[in-house]
């Protein structure tokens, strides 16, 4: 799945879904920003793959898991309850 660079929401969207998520090549029009660096950790770590690297390659991208952001917050949500629950605190 293809997506430009210049949406977060975009981005993750497609992180959610079980495609392989290839970044478009935008030149960015401003100095390195939060969605910026965020795009080039996620290319660190393999979750994406930028058009140049694509090229390079000659190959489409594998398929892959999906974020599942919304059972991480899920999750992180729970915990935090617990232990508001107690500690005598049941307000998030």
């Amino acid at each position: 799945m293809w997506v430009s660079p210049d949406s977060a929401s975009m981005l993750f969207e497609a992180l959610n879904s079980h495609a392989a998520v290839d970044v478009l090549d935008l030149c960015p029009r401003g100095r390195c920003n939060k969605l910026l660096r965020g795009i080039h950790q996620l290319s660190e770590c393999g979750e994406i793959t930028p058009y140049p690297q694509w090229q390079l390659r000659g190959f489409p991208s594998q398929s892959r898991a999906p974020l599942n952001e919304h059972l991480r917050c899920a999750r992180l949500l729970l915990e935090r309850m617990a232990r508001q629950t107690s500690t005598g605190l049941a307000t998030i």
